[in-house]
């Protein structure tokens, strides 16, 4: 009888968008992913269904059309080390104005299928004191599925899989920075609204996946010690800043940094106000297009 633990996901890197790269196996483009929580991968080829209904059946469905699908769906996992600079690259830089895109093999337990021409939309990061580890929760597009490659099986060696842990939350201590440094947050995160078209023609499914622009915004919820930003958010023209977070992990050494460039301004505020407890102030930032960089924010992994 099938359990859950019996499923394994593999992400590969496509150098032509919806056709698998075997040359990329076995290298830093190729990513088992720890499966960590329930429905950690959620993508899946919905078949769209359109009645047709008629006089003869009393108005009601006769007839069943069925020849369009979508690929799409959510993936859930926390940011390790040694996987961050690949993974947060598909989901971040842009090369020739597009995104990468990647194959997806998954074993559900029961079936295995690979979904072709993924592509990452909106995604946040996020840690916090209650979690502790950086998790990502995306959203994914694809443009279609095939039988896995011959080499995907079940189950992946274990020395496939990070040894170390993932980022944590306390990672970010002396790391966060918007204007000046900040301290004293309880939670974190960063949310990349990528838009991800499809072209629906005349074929079952989309021919291609495509990046179609963006937002970044930073949020942290952080204590209520100072009236800066709520000056900073009501001044007109409000001032730009520069903004960044950083986490650094000292055993074994790696720093994964987010730069949000110069031109990002405070978004929205909101306060947290207990009578028995600590207060607090939850500050979104937004990163806007900078000129200079000639982009929105960057990222380096090491």
């Amino acid at each position: 009888m099938p359990v859950g633990f019996s499923q394994a996901l593999r992400l590969t890197r496509e150098t032509v968008k919806g056709t698998y790269d075997t040359t990329q196996h076995g290298t830093a483009n190729e990513l088992w992913l720890r499966l960590e929580s329930d429905n950690a991968f959620g993508v899946r080829r919905t078949q769209g269904v359109t009645p047709i209904r008629g006089a003869g059946g009393l108005n009601r469905r006769e007839l069943a059309l069925n020849p369009t699908f979508a690929v799409a769906g959510p993936l859930s996992c926390h940011v390790y080390p040694t996987q961050a600079a690949t993974l947060i690259g598909w989901l971040l830089t842009l090369s020739g104005g597009d995104l990468t895109t990647f194959t997806a093999d998954f074993f559900d337990g029961t079936r295995a299928l690979s979904y072709l021409g993924c592509m990452f939309g909106a995604t946040t990061l996020t840690a916090s004191r209650q979690s502790q580890g950086l998790r990502m929760q995306a959203q994914v597009l694809g443009m279609k599925t095939a039988a896995p490659n011959a080499n995907f099986a079940y189950p992946p060696a274990i020395t496939a899989f990070p040894a170390e842990n993932p980022y944590l939350f306390a990672e970010l201590f002396g790391g966060v920075t918007w204007g000046t440094s900040r301290a004293n947050f309880k939670t974190w995160s960063l949310s990349v609204g990528n838009k991800v078209v499809g072209g629906n023609n005349e074929q079952a499914g989309i021919t291609s996946v495509s990046f179609a622009g963006r937002d970044v915004d930073m949020s942290c919820v952080l204590e209520y010690a100072s009236t800066a930003d709520r000056l900073s958010y009501e001044t007109s023209p409000q001032a730009a800043l520069a903004a960044a977070a950083v986490f650094t992990k000292a055993s074994p050494m790696h720093a994964l940094t987010f730069n949000m460039e110069a031109t990002t301004f405070i978004l929205s505020l909101s306060d947290e106000l207990p009578i028995g407890d600590l207060i607090y102030q939850g500050v979104q930032i937004g990163s806007f297009y900078d000129r200079t960089a000639g982009t929105d924010i960057t990222f380096t992994a090491t």
